[in-house]
This record gives structure tokens, C-alpha cells and sequence, in this order.
């Protein structure tokens, strides 16, 4: 990189601190200090120009560069389940009142929707899910029996795309009829891991993923922005030893 800023600011040239131009004229090197004895001091008015293309090219190459590495930025991760209550594959004496759902950023209230199915598939969510900052609580209907639940759950998340997630658990005993069970105490869910296929699980995945390829992409672009800076110099100076012949 220090060599190729170097030809950026100060090109080699071949031979003498002379070049010759038509007619045999020998003209002052526009990298030279000296004038041959006898010759018109002149300069040759090509390095300027040399450094203005060096300039413009470098400038289109970071640019193009910088494009690139922002189209190939990862949107920002979405927003994930970080715990619920009950907990995936969690054991509970008796069917709590709600279910609480807590995520890493507050969701939007709108489309949320959440499903507890008992083993024979009957849904015992009631009314609306609620969103209180980062905690969407469902609200479960009396006289649920005892057995295994699944949890359904679907939010839009802070940065507006959609997640999903399933989980299981268990109840010893099952919400008597006309009262809700067990009403889990408010911002004290279970920080367990949960067991999903969800959707978040997988953006986050996929995000982990395009994080972990962006170094060979960044290094792929460095590389090919360095070669057009080379090509530069080499066609230049290749340009610059024909005038020199002429």
C-alpha cells in the first residue's frame, strides 16, 4: 500500500532527468529540479494532469468500494425472544393466568398474536395480546386442562419485520373452571434458552453468517480496488516511456 501511494504521489521515471519530445528537443523531466545546460527551461505540463487522473480514480474506487461494503451490509439483526413464562420445555404445578413473552427490543402491539394449543389442538389464548415495553402477555382462558401446551407467537419487531417462534410446556394440573390459573408474577419470566424453529433463530443465523463472509468480501474488494490502482500507474507510465520515445 506504501509503495502504490508513493507512485500515486510521486510517479517513477525511466532513464535521465530529461525526456525528448519531437524533434529531438530535450525538455526538463517534470519530476526533475534541473535544466539541461542550454535547453529552455520548460516543464512538461503532463504530472498535474497525472495526479488529477490518480485522484479521480482513487476517489471512484473508494467510492465504488464503499457502495459495495453498504449494499452487502447486513440489515440490522432483528429482535429476538430473550425469555418467556412459562419456559420452553418448562414443568409448571398448575396452568398459569397468561403467558409472558420478553424480547430483546419492545415489539409493535399490532399483529401480534399468540396460540396455546393443548394436546387436542384447542387454543386457550384470550382476547389481545398486551405489549408492555419488551413483554407481550396472552391472556389465558379458564378451565384449561392439564397436559402439554404449545406456544405459537408472532410479533412485528422493532425494526418492523415480522417474527415467529414455538415452544412447549408442561402443566401438572389444569386451570379450574371459571378462574384463570396461576397468574405469573409480571417481569419475572424465565431467562431459559428457547427450543424453536422460529424465525428470529434463523435471521439471527443468517446474520451471524453474512457478518462472518464479510471479511473475505472486504478483502476481495481491497484486492480489486488495489489492482485498478496498479492498472493506473502501469498504463501511465507505459504512456508516459512512449512520449519519452517519441
Amino acid at each position: 500500500m506504501t509503495l502504490i501511494w508513493s507512485a500515486l504521489i510521486h510517479p517513477v521515471w525511466d532513464g535521465a532527468d530529461q525526456i525528448t519530445l519531437a524533434k529531438g528537443k530535450p525538455v526538463l523531466n517534470p519530476t526533475s529540479t534541473t535544466s539541461p545546460v542550454g535547453a529552455p527551461s520548460k516543464t512538461v505540463p503532463l504530472l498535474p494532469q497525472i495526479r488529477e487522473i490518480y485522484a479521480r480514480s482513487f476517489s471512484v474506487v473508494i467510492l465504488v468500494i464503499a457502495s459495495l461494503l453498504l449494499s452487502t451490509m447486513p440489515a440490522t439483526a432483528h429482535d429476538g425472544l430473550t425469555a418467556s413464562a412459562p419456559a420452553s420445555e418448562e414443568t409448571v404445578p398448575t396452568l398459569p393466568g397468561e403467558i409472558q413473552l420478553t424480547f430483546s427490543n419492545p415489539p409493535s402491539g399490532i399483529g401480534a398474536t399468540v396460540i396455546v394449543s393443548d394436546d387436542d389442538g384447542t387454543d386457550w389464548a384470550e382476547g389481545p395480546v398486551s405489549v408492555t415495553n419488551t413483554v407481550a402477555t396472552q391472556l389465558l382462558r379458564p378451565g384449561a386442562p392439564a397436559g402439554t401446551y404449545t406456544v405459537q407467537w408472532r410479533v412485528v419487531s422493532s425494526d418492523s419485520h415480522p417474527i415467529e417462534g414455538t415452544y412447549s410446556f408442561t402443566a401438572t394440573e389444569g386451570a379450574p373452571a371459571g378462574e384463570t390459573g396461576q397468574t405469573t408474577e409480571s417481569g419475572a419470566p424465565s431467562a431459559e434458552p428457547q427450543e424453536s424453529g422460529s424465525t428470529d433463530t434463523e435471521a439471527t443465523a443468517n446474520t451471524d453468517s453474512t457478518i462472518s463472509g464479510m471479511g473475505g468480501v472486504i478483502l476481495v474488494m481491497v484486492l480489486a480496488g488495489l489492482a485498478v490502482i496498479g492498472g493506473l500507474i502501469f498504463f501511465t507510465r507505459r504512456s508516459l516511456r512512449a512520449v519519452g520515445k517519441k
